[in-house]
């Protein structure tokens, strides 16, 4: 299956098309930069939550994927930011829960 299919398929919502790349394909390549960038919880919930996060808006990053690259390497760049994103987000998060629990200066 070329990539013009594949994507065309996904975009299609193809069930068993988004488990074969999600959960198949593109697991080893998730798993790995998740855990890169020390995202919590098990592979399963980040390739589910990165699965969400590239579906949004009727999947528009890859309905705008110019065929440049292979879609493996698109989809890595896209997990790469979404991931360092998603840490960010996470540290910030715990900044903030740090500057809630300090004690008052006396």
């Amino acid at each position: 299956m070329t990539d013009k299919e594949l994507i065309q398929r996904l975009i299609a919502n193809d069930p068993k098309t988004i488990y074969n790349f999600f959960f198949v394909r593109c697991r080893g390549m998730l798993s790995y930069v998740g855990a890169f960038y020390g995202c919590s919880g098990l592979p399963e919930e980040q390739i589910g939550e990165f699965y969400e996060f590239l579906s949004a808006d009727d999947w528009h990053k890859l309905r705008i994927f110019k065929h440049t690259c292979s879609l493996n390497a698109y989809v890595s760049i896209i997990a790469t930011r979404y991931f360092q994103r998603r840490r960010k987000h996470d540290l910030l998060s715990l900044d903030d829960d740090t500057v809630r629990i300090r004690p008052a200066a006396t």
